[in-house]
């Protein structure tokens, strides 16, 4: 048995959580990615090609270090696109002008990373154009 003082426990750091998931839930047994991603609570680890609990991050126990996919299928995860026009031809995927980078998005704004200048889902900005925080560029 373990026992810790009041004090012990005072000095602890808080306890944080790593993804959503429900531990009372039977498991996701899923074979493929769309099935998957269309249930709640769950997620498509394409490195494992297996379907696990987890949230719009990451599978509750870890375990996908790479393209973990929630909501949504991809061949590729965003990341993989380095050049605006690539990203955008990418459904689900917008370009971060501030970070020169592809990440899986809205046309709103990137749900799990942030932008510090400049999120397009939709045109590219033409060269020497710059995009504000948090909108897409106009082409008009």
């Amino acid at each position: 048995m373990l026992r810790l003082a009041r004090e012990e426990l005072s000095r602890q750091p808080p306890l944080t959580a790593i993804a959503a998931g429900n531990l009372l839930k039977r498991p996701c047994e899923h074979a493929s990615c769309g099935e998957c991603t269309a249930e709640p609570g769950c997620g498509w680890c394409s490195e494992t090609a297996t379907c696990m609990q987890g949230g719009a991050l990451a599978p509750c126990g870890g375990g996908c270090t790479d393209h973990w996919m929630q909501g949504y299928c991809a061949d590729w995860p965003c990341e993989h696109y380095s050049t605006c026009d690539d990203c955008l031809n990418t459904r689900l995927c917008g370009w971060c002008e501030g970070l020169q980078a592809c990440m899986a998005g809205s046309d709103v704004q990137p749900p799990a990373l942030t932008c510090p200048a400049g999120y397009s889902f939709q045109y590219c900005p033409a060269p020497g154009q710059a995009l504000t925080v948090g909108t897409s560029f106009d082409a008009s």
